[in-house]
């Protein structure tokens, strides 16, 4: 799946509020709530709650979530 986000760097992911983000963004994104785990100590297997409504960044952070197996 992330490697699909790199093949599709410039092609559009998201639509929300009348913006597009790009795969690229969103491989950013997901990145950046990597770092946050990060420096969080997160550890594979965690149990994570999510409370939020649909956004790009709730979006970018679920994906992260599943990519470092939270």
């Amino acid at each position: 799946m992330i490697e699909r986000l790199e093949e599709w760097a410039d092609r559009e992911a998201i639509v929300w509020r009348d913006q597009s983000r790009d795969y690229r963004w969103l491989r950013q994104a997901v990145d950046g709530w990597g770092a946050r785990f990060h420096e969080l100590g997160m550890t594979a297997g965690q149990v994570v709650a999510v409370k939020g409504d649909y956004s790009p960044q709730i979006c970018a952070l679920l994906l992260a979530l599943i990519e470092h197996r939270h």
